[in-house]
C-alpha cells in the first residue's frame, strides 16, 4: 500500500512539474545583463497575460529586451516547432516604465499579423514614435547676375539641398526700351545638381509670367550650367539660360530682332 501511494505521489510530482514547464516555455525572455532578475519575470508575466487576453495557446515566443542608452529595443518572435523563427516584430521603449504598453503592441502586432505602427492608438502611442524626424539639411542664398551676353540682369531667392534647388526668380535678358526686343520672366524653378562636391554641373527650368517688349503671357526657362566654390559662403554659377515664352513674340512685333525664344549666357553670384 505504501509503495503505491509513493508511486502516485511521485506521478502528481512529474506531471506538476511537467506543466510548470510547459508554462515557462510560452514565452522565454532574452534580456540584456542590465536587467535583473525580477524585471525579466515581470516582462515574461507580461507578455503571457498578453497573450492569454488574444486567446493564444499552444504557441512558442522568444521576448528580446537590450538597452541603448534610456532607449529599451524590444522584439518579439514567433518560433516554430523546430525552433525557427516564424514571425518577429520591433518597437522600442524608452524607459522600462513603458514595457507594458510596448509587449501589448508587439502581441496585437503579432498575432494579428498586422505592422507595430498600425497597432498605436491615442493612449499607446510610445516616446520614440513622437520624436520628430531628422530632416536633411538645405540652405537658402540669394543669388544674382547678369547676361554676358546679349546683356539684361538675373535674380532668384534660392533653398538648396546637396543635389537639389529650388528658385524663385525675376530675370531679364536682350535689349530694352526702344533699342531693341528684350524679355523677362518671374516664376518658381528648381535644378538637379549632379554632384555634392565643391564643384557640380546642373540642369533645370522653371515656369511663371514672360514679357517680351508689349506682350505678356505665361513661359518658362530652361538651364544648365556649373556650380562652383559649393563648399563656402559665396558661389559662383555659370550658366546658359533660354527664355520660352508659350506665346509668339515675334507677331505683331515693332521690334525686327524679335525672337521665338531668347538665350543668354549668365555669370551669377550666390551669397
Amino acid at each position: 500500500m505504501r509503495t503505491f501511494i509513493q508511486a502516485v505521489a511521485v506521478t502528481v510530482l512529474i506531471c506538476s512539474a511537467s506543466t510548470v514547464v510547459s508554462a515557462q516555455e510560452v514565452v522565454r525572455v532574452e534580456a540584456s545583463a542590465a536587467f535583473d532578475a525580477e524585471v525579466v519575470r515581470t516582462l515574461q508575466q507580461l507578455t503571457e497575460a498578453a497573450l492569454r487576453e488574444r486567446g493564444v495557446s499552444d504557441r512558442r515566443f522568444v521576448l528580446r529586451a537590450g538597452r541603448l542608452g534610456n532607449k529599451i529595443p524590444m522584439s518579439l518572435e514567433e518560433t516554430a516547432r523546430d525552433g525557427s523563427a516564424a514571425h518577429v516584430v520591433n518597437l522600442a521603449a524608452t524607459g522600462i516604465e513603458e514595457a507594458d504598453v510596448v509587449i501589448s503592441r508587439l502581441v496585437d502586432a503579432l498575432v494579428s499579423k498586422k505592422s507595430v505602427a498600425s497597432t498605436a492608438r491615442m493612449r499607446t502611442v510610445v516616446d520614440v514614435e513622437t520624436t520628430e524626424p531628422k530632416k536633411l539639411p538645405s540652405e537658402r542664398h540669394w543669388t544674382i547676375g547678369a547676361p554676358a551676353f546679349p546683356g539684361g540682369f538675373y535674380s532668384a531667392y534660392t533653398r538648396e539641398t546637396a543635389n537639389w534647388r529650388v528658385d524663385l526668380t525675376l530675370q531679364g535678358t536682350g535689349k530694352w526700351g526702344e533699342s531693341g526686343s528684350g524679355a523677362g520672366f518671374f516664376g518658381v524653378g528648381g535644378a538637379y545638381l549632379f554632384s555634392d562636391g565643391p564643384s557640380s554641373p546642373f540642369i533645370g527650368g522653371g515656369a511663371g509670367m514672360v514679357w517680351v517688349d508689349d506682350k505678356e503671357g505665361t513661359g518658362a526657362h530652361i538651364e544648365a550650367g556649373m556650380e562652383l566654390l559649393r563648399l563656402h559662403r559665396m558661389r559662383f554659377i555659370i550658366a546658359a539660360d533660354v527664355i520660352i515664352p508659350a506665346f509668339d513674340p515675334r507677331e505683331g512685333n515693332r521690334f525686327k530682332d524679335a525672337k521665338r525664344v531668347y538665350p543668354s549666357i549668365q555669370l551669377r553670384l550666390g551669397f
